[in-house]
């Protein structure tokens, strides 16, 4: 994942573009009217921008309406959403706490520092790299398409052709496949020790609860791939 970020920030900043060009473009782009934007979201002659669906001209309740400011209302509601959201995730899923006691003591601290920082960075780097190189380059991206997070691989795939798909590809991958092995074993563990073994066979030896937990992790994993599709 790192790999792929790093890529990714290097061809935007040092290899294609620059933090400077970046910033014009930005400054640019935030400037253009009504009038401009029709006339650069368009295709054989007729237009398809509509005000808030694609990024061009002034940020609503944006500073200056720039793309670059701090103080941003909707960035304020985003963040209040974000802690109170990411408070509920980590206090109440399974897989934080399991992993916390699985762990060593010496460890723990250490690990989850880390992964908070790395939380943290990926989508911080992604933002200001391919996010802001979206907007800088005009791309027709809308919101509907942004709010699902095709950001990233719409500019990877701009930039690398179909090998910055398959990075963006390689990318989510690795991190559905340790997201999903963390909530597999934390509904397997919850199912199986809360549900089977308190209730249904408290007299359960090792084998039957490993057999259950077996169970638990496939059905789940079915059951999410198939709400997944």
């Amino acid at each position: 994942i790192f790999i792929v970020l790093v890529i990714c920030v290097y061809t935007v900043y040092v290899k294609n573009f620059s933090s400077d060009f970046i910033y014009e473009r930005l400054q640019t782009v935030a400037g253009y009217s009504t009038a401009q934007c029709q006339s650069i979201f368009s295709s054989g002659g007729t237009t398809f921008f509509e005000a808030g669906k694609y990024a061009c001209g002034p940020v609503p309740e944006n500073e200056g309406g720039s793309y670059l400011t701090m103080l941003s209302g909707g960035g304020a509601k985003f963040g209040i959403i974000n802690i109170v959201g990411n408070f509920g995730t980590v206090f109440v899923d399974q897989s934080y706490w399991q992993s916390a006691i699985a762990a060593k003591p010496t460890s723990a601290h250490k690990g989850y520092f880390l992964g908070g920082l790395v939380w943290f960075t990926i989508p911080f780097a992604l933002a200001t790299s391919l996010g802001l190189c979206a907007v800088a380059l005009e791309l027709p991206i809308s919101f509907s398409e942004a709010s699902s997070g095709l950001v990233p691989p719409a500019v990877a795939t701009h930039l690398f052709g179909s090998f910055g798909s398959v990075m963006m590809a390689v990318m989510l991958f690795m991190a559905i496949t340790s997201t999903g092995s963390a909530e597999g074993i934390a509904v397997s563990s919850l199912v199986t020790y809360d549900i089977y073994k308190t209730y249904l066979n408290p007299q359960c030896t090792g084998k039957q609860a490993l057999l259950i937990s077996k169970i638990v992790v496939v059905v789940f994993g079915l059951l999410m791939g198939g709400l997944g599709v």
